[in-house]
């Protein structure tokens, strides 16, 4: 069982860098990241209904992945690494819980949601092609 003295701290990569980030872009504590993680609700920034040229009904959510995979794995950032932890992707399915590889990512939520828009018009013309 991991501790708490692990789980309340934020998580360092292998050049140094946070990788656990949340909703404001700011570095979390690994409890947290596995919370806001877990709720994709809780760490959607918009989403909007949509339907596909296929016909097929989606969901465009712009979002917060949480982990920033370039931080956790690589050794060769600096500090002035932009962690692309906010994205785009569309969901489908039941729900909406199944989804393509996020499309967009963003470096910041401000960034995130001023594109939500632009990514919800290139899913719902076709431009960005969706194989479902």
């Amino acid at each position: 069982m991991i501790g708490d003295d692990v789980l309340d701290r934020v998580a360092i990569g292998p050049s140094g860098l946070p990788f656990n980030i949340g909703m404001d872009g700011r570095p979390v504590t690994v409890r947290e990241a596995a919370v806001l993680y877990e709720n994709l609700d809780s760490r959607t920034l918009h989403q909007t209904e949509i339907t596909l040229p296929t016909g097929t009904p989606a969901l465009v959510r712009t979002l917060c992945l949480v982990f920033d995979d370039d931080a956790a794995t690589r050794d060769d950032l600096t500090e002035d690494h932009v962690p692309q932890v906010f994205a785009s992707a569309v969901y489908w399915g039941e729900d909406y819980r199944e989804f393509v590889q996020p499309l967009w990512t963003y470096g910041s939520p401000e960034e995130a949601q001023a594109a939500h828009r632009e990514a919800v018009e290139e899913f719902r013309s076709g431009r960005a092609r969706v194989a479902l």
